[in-house]
């Protein structure tokens, strides 16, 4: 008769290597989910910088350029007429460069785009434009005709106001002069 198993003496030996291997597993399964979670950031992060770098391309066009430089030479604004007060340059000009920043705007809304990456690139510039086309922005969405005109592109300077980027780009140092 071989007995019962109630009598076996070798179930501490069982329990401690069960033990073991749920331990062993557990460290295992907690490792494979840092790993996962961190390659998913990572390929976020390259994902993202791909995607500035595709932005930055386009917002150095020539016809953009032009179109930014025009923008700092905008008459004086008549609130009560929205848009139709520009010429048709100076219009198509507001409407390229701020269309872009209002899409860069809705991709940082949406979270699918960093605040801080687009801050690298468009920073300085986005402000500045928005303080150059804000009265036009103003007034057209006063007239009624476009309410929430340029929403994401007032959103995302709202956001680089917060953003220390120059102040992070001064805390670099400076390279020695010889």
């Amino acid at each position: 008769m071989l007995g019962s198993f109630s009598d076996w003496t070798g179930w501490n030996v069982v329990i401690a290597l069960a033990t073991v291997v749920l331990a062993v597993a557990t460290v295992a399964l907690v490792a494979g989910v840092f790993v996962a979670a961190y390659t998913l950031r990572e390929s976020r992060r390259a994902a993202q910088l791909s995607a500035a770098v595709d932005l930055l391309r386009e917002y150095r066009r020539q016809d953009m350029r032009l179109a930014r430089f025009a923008l700092h030479r905008l008459p004086p604004c008549d609130p009560s007429r929205g848009l139709e007060q520009l010429s048709h340059t100076d219009r198509e000009a507001l409407e390229l460069v701020s269309h872009y920043l209002d899409n860069i705007g809705s991709l940082v809304a949406r979270r699918l785009l960093r605040p801080e990456p687009a801050a690298s690139f468009l920073g300085g510039s986005a402000i500045g434009i928005w303080s150059a086309i804000a009265p036009y922005v103003r007034a057209e969405r006063a007239a009624g005709r476009r309410p929430t005109y340029q929403r994401h592109f007032e959103y995302f300077v709202y956001l680089l106001q917060g953003i220390p980027f120059e102040e992070e780009i001064d805390n670099l140092g400076r390279m020695p002069v010889d």
